[in-house]
């Protein structure tokens, strides 16, 4: 197996168990035979557990990414490439809820190494949303609430918030509530909220 192909498939085995264990329950030699490798395959490639749950991050920041990138680049309006934003990022958040909620207490800590990849991830996420919004502005279609515009980055924080807000919800509610009933509603209270 490619060296490359090998690091992928030890990523994929630690996000499953990430998604269901804590960050401190989970032993690299667990991990070394869940992905068919020896323990030392999973130093040389990582050097440490931070690195380790580092890369994890990195790695499902940059599927993120791609599945934006796909959106932005589709013929449909503003309204659609946000709806298509938020259900994407809902259901992202959704799939990995126990790593992104791993990762918030993480956020918190002083030292923790991951606040600056989820500042550049934010950035880079904001230069897609953010020309959607101005094109929205030049469209007519949002509203403005003063003689200004709404910052665009307003609106991509409320775009996140409520993506997460709705897997937040869902998990809180131990699935009582229909996923995607909650999601539809937070969609039209975001869209209630921005469109004219």
């Amino acid at each position: 197996m490619k060296t490359k192909e090998l690091k992928n498939k030890i990523l994929t085995v630690a996000k499953r168990m990430l998604n269901r264990q804590d960050y401190h329950e989970i032993v690299v030699e667990e991990i070394a035979k869940k992905a068919g490798v020896a323990k030392g395959t999973i130093f040389f490639h990582f050097k440490s557990k931070e690195n380790f749950v580092k890369e994890i991050f990195e790695s499902m920041l940059k599927d993120i990414g791609v599945l934006f990138d796909d959106i932005v680049k589709k013929e449909v309006s503003v309204i659609e490439k946000l709806k298509l934003l938020y259900d994407t990022y809902a259901d992202y958040i959704l799939h990995n809820t126990h790593i992104f909620m791993m990762l918030r207490q993480e956020m918190v800590k002083e030292n923790c190494k991951m606040k600056s990849i989820a500042r550049k991830f934010y950035r880079s996420i904001g230069g897609k949303l953010i020309p959607l919004v101005l094109q929205g502005y030049k469209e007519k279609v949002f509203k403005k609430y003063t003689k200004e515009p709404l910052n665009p980055e307003i609106i991509m924080s409320l775009v996140f918030t409520y993506g997460l807000s709705v897997a937040h919800f869902t998990i809180q509610s131990k699935n009582k509530y229909n996923y995607k009933k909650v999601k539809e509603i937070f969609w039209k209270t975001l869209l209630y909220g921005i469109i004219k």
